[in-house]
């Protein structure tokens, strides 16, 4: 569980979905009801609520999961290097 609070959520926009231009709106409506999943799923991860393992089942169904987990770690990577 993280503690400060403006740290969490720089940690947690690392795991959030990048909603791409799209002109069909029932696409639209599926990648947004994914990074919305995504964005709960993160929430109950920092919280301590559940752990990573249970974040990648909750996330991989919505998500290209190799693809998803690739981003993530370049997200993470210039806080890790702080």
């Amino acid at each position: 569980m993280v503690n400060n609070s403006l740290f969490t959520r720089e940690l947690s926009s690392c795991f959030y979905l990048v909603i791409p231009c799209c002109d069909d709106e029932s696409e639209f409506k599926d990648l947004l009801q994914q990074a919305m999943q995504v964005e709960r799923a993160t929430a109950q991860m920092m919280k301590g609520e559940i752990s990573p393992d249970d974040f990648l089942d909750i996330v991989e169904p919505g998500v290209p999961i190799d693809q998803y987990l690739d981003e993530v770690e370049e997200n993470l990577e210039p806080l890790i290097c702080l």
